[in-house]
């Protein structure tokens, strides 16, 4: 039986989605990405399946122009899964996208916020109120444990072990990962849960840990608008989001002494070079380190040679 285009599509991106267990942004992302090329070989007459190497580079090269790099590699990316996987279920034999090759991405700028700016930003939140000890206990978890805003958002009652202050969390891929959190997140926690989360319309009904009023359902665009409310009642000037506080968490982290791979656990990153970004970010705290502690890491003044023994000049050479 012959598979058209658009199913060999849909059957890719579920098997695909399947076995990857990628999160339903994820899947929009491969959806858009595949449609695109899709319609875009539509009026040029040409299948999936009959794509030239030449043709696949003209796709990239004229996409490239309004994408920014991490998109534009990203489309490349998925277009070779794509081809990779119809090579492997035998729809085709050739590989169009043997010769696409990913742009350079500039490093990136990440800039946390220092440790005095996490405390004006919980020092701000108005903690008399329901929404204001939900916010807080919020902000205080995301620092203690640097999750994703995503993964907070995707917190249940069960995933919270308030005695062991531990949870577990479901990351990208669906990977679960457990996580510590110490006494101040924990206290807040706790105060949220007796005096704020019973405050809620669907408090009974709902087993999400953070809820949000007006009958609507806490997302991680509701909490992101919040948090930009937070950032400017705070004073800080700093281009901020929910991730940052991640950044923050893993620099301060890494700052007061803690191990890049211990860090890179409680992150969930799988390779250690995406840890590894925050050296660079701590590299004035790691230069006074080794200014500290190095035998010759201090300033020292140069003595000139032999100038309290000159007898020893005649020994040197």
């Amino acid at each position: 039986m012959t598979v058209t285009c658009s199913e060999l599509l849909d059957e890719f991106i579920s098997e695909i989605c399947y076995y990857r267990g990628l999160s339903p942004a994820t899947q929009k992302c491969y959806r858009s990405a595949l449609h695109n090329f899709y319609n875009w070989l539509a009026p040029r007459q040409t299948k999936l399946l009959d794509v030239s190497i030449d043709l696949m580079t003209a796709y990239i090269n004229e996409r490239a122009v309004n994408l920014k790099t991490a998109t534009h590699n990203l489309q490349i990316t998925i277009l070779r899964q794509f081809y990779r996987w119809c090579i492997v279920e035998k729809h085709t034999t050739f590989d169009p996208t043997i010769r696409l090759i990913f742009a350079k991405q500039l490093p990136r700028n990440i800039t946390p916020l220092s440790e005095h700016e996490i405390k004006r930003l919980l020092a701000s939140l108005n903690v008399e109120s329901r929404d204001g000890i939900r916010d807080r206990a919020m902000l205080e978890i995301l620092y203690a444990t640097g999750i994703r805003c995503s993964e907070l958002i995707g917190l249940t009652l069960y995933s919270v072990l308030r005695k062991e202050r531990a949870m577990l969390i479901i990351g990208k891929g669906r990977k679960e990962r457990a996580v510590i959190f110490g006494e101040s997140a924990g206290q807040w926690l706790d105060r949220y849960l007796a005096a704020s989360r019973p405050q809620y319309w669907n408090a009974i009904s709902s087993h999400q840990l953070f809820l949000q009023g007006g009958g609507r359902v806490m997302t991680a665009a509701i909490f992101r608008k919040a948090f930009k409310t937070m950032i400017q009642n705070a004073g800080i000037t700093k281009p901020a989001t929910p991730h940052t506080i991640r950044h923050s968490f893993a620099t301060h982290m890494m700052n007061n002494g803690a191990d890049i791979r211990v860090i890179q656990l409680l992150l969930g990153h799988e390779d250690i070079t995406t840890t590894a970004i925050y050296t660079h970010i701590a590299k004035d705290y790691l230069k006074e380190v080794v200014r500290l502690h190095h035998p010759r890491g201090g300033d020292y003044e140069i003595q000139p040679r032999f100038q309290d023994a000159p007898e020893q000049k005649r020994l040197a050479f």
